[in-house]
């Protein structure tokens, strides 16, 4: 029937485009946790060692970077769209 005008699901438009969106939030995430670099462990019995500006530097960035990570883990939550 070449008359006949094809018709489009938007269910399964939504679902695979909510499908992309995922995936590349996944992938998203897996590089920044990548990027989080490994602290030594703690030599004082106090707790933490004692840190110069390098450590404390690194220490924030390493924070800025879980947070990224949990935002972009939060973001990801929709439940608009069944899977």
């Amino acid at each position: 029937m070449p008359e006949v005008p094809h018709q489009i699901c938007v269910f399964h438009v939504l679902k695979e485009i909510t499908k992309a969106v995922l995936h590349a939030l996944a992938k998203l995430r897996k590089e920044l946790a990548a990027q989080i670099p490994k602290l030594p462990p703690a030599r004082r019995a106090g707790g933490r060692p004692r840190q110069g500006k390098e450590s404390k530097a690194k220490t924030r960035r390493v924070k800025r970077l879980k947070q990224r990570l949990a935002l972009l883990s939060s973001t990801a939550t929709c439940s608009c769209v069944g899977t």
